[in-house]
């Protein structure tokens, strides 16, 4: 037997004999880093063998050297790096705090959610930063508020105010750097973020008196045999808009003011109409109110600076099915961009639903105003609508 072929078969046979070396790794195991230890692996040399029976064939037993492989990486290597991983493992508060208010938020980080913050490499610690972005966009998420402008809330036949908020945002990207800072330090064991306050356009005590307010415009659109769906929507959106107040001088949004049409904001889904087609989507009848919000600015004679057509303008028109209920939406002042050049008045919004008729009712101070016939003064076609 030639020598190749005898150190094949010698390999073979000796495969389970050989070990692999294992090196030493740092886990997180029970609160802490634990270094595991390293093993030696082994392997058989064959080379003496294959000479001794090439020397003698009639050899029945063969003697193989064994060679110990130690691991790369020894438990002596790793255990620095866990001293120093375990040193800043410590429960660390992020304090939450909007200057200039009695508001004090605090998210503590127990040492696990620590120990998610950093990487341990060869070289040291180093700081995650994908991680500490992730967790400041959770407190973020919890305690960061929009603020809120004084507004008007029905209370039986009358109304009363809602006071105004304060806004807080969390200052991401200064919070970040401080974050990434604190975190290997081991005597750190609270962050202040930064926290920017904004404030409200309108205050409670800006807020004309009900006594003083008129009414200029209303408007009525029916959608009598809508689907519950399509009901529920208009309803929603006649809500959001009920009490909305414009601030002098402003443009009204009617997006902005109704906000984001999502299934988390109370919207349901259903049957919406885009790009001229009837399609499942979520808002389906917030169309109702911003057409009956537009009729009633537009009579009022206040200057549309922005309007999207409907995608499918005869479908309010043409709706007159008359069933046994009647929904009004009374909303005082909105629809699209708006302005108020020539007052420094502010206008009131009140809507309400009920049944399946929709009306606009447009309300505001009336102290020397001036009123001009109604205009548009853009039109943009929509592509897509509800």
């Amino acid at each position: 037997m030639d020598a190749k072929t005898f150190k094949a078969r010698l390999d073979r046979l000796a495969q389970p004999f050989r070990v692999a070396p294992k090196n030493a790794t740092i886990v997180f195991a029970g609160g802490k880093y634990v270094v595991r230890s390293d093993s030696s692996g082994r392997d058989l040399n064959f080379d003496a063998a294959v000479r001794e029976f090439q020397a003698n064939p009639n050899l029945t037993a063969l003697s193989l050297t064994v060679t110990e492989i130690p691991a790369a990486t020894r438990r002596a290597d790793l255990e620095p790096l866990a001293s120093d991983a375990n040193a800043v493992l410590r429960p660390l508060a992020l304090q939450y705090t909007p200057l200039g208010t009695t508001k004090n938020f605090t998210r503590t980080l127990n040492t696990t959610e620590v120990a998610n913050l950093f990487f341990i490499g060869r070289d040291g610690l180093r700081v995650d930063t994908k991680a500490v972005s992730d967790i400041l966009r959770r407190v973020a998420a919890a305690y960061d508020q929009e603020p809120l402008n004084a507004r008007y809330e029905r209370a039986g036949s009358g109304l009363n105010t809602r006071s105004s908020r304060d806004g807080y945002k969390l200052d991401l990207t200064v919070a970040q750097k401080l974050l990434s800072e604190e975190v290997l330090r081991p005597d750190a064991i609270s962050v202040v973020l930064p926290v920017i306050v904004s404030k409200p356009q309108i205050l409670d005590s800006a807020l004309p008196q009900t006594r003083d307010l008129q009414v200029l415009a209303s408007a009525t659109t029916r959608y009598g045999g809508s689907s519950r769906e399509r009901v529920t929507n208009a309803a929603i959106a006649a809500r959001k808009l009920d009490g909305y107040v414009v601030p002098a001088g402003d443009e009204f949004s009617f997006n902005e003011a109704v906000g984001p049409i999502e299934e988390s904001t109370g919207f349901v889904a259903g049957l919406v109409i885009s790009g001229g087609r009837t399609v499942k989507g979520v808002g389906g009848g917030v169309c109702q109110a911003s057409t009956t919000t537009f009729n009633a600015l537009y009579k009022a004679g206040l200057p549309v600076t922005e309007r999207n057509q409907h995608s499918s303008p005869r479908a309010l028109l043409r709706r007159r099915v008359r069933t046994g209920r009647r929904c009004v939406l009374r909303c005082a002042g909105l629809a699209f961009p708006q302005r108020h050049p020539r007052t420094d008045s502010r206008a009131r919004l009140e809507c309400r639903c009920e049944h399946d008729r929709a009306g606009v009712r447009h309300q505001r101070r009336t102290q020397g105003q001036h009123f001009q016939d109604p205009r548009a003064v853009h039109h943009a076609r929509a592509t897509t609508s509800v």
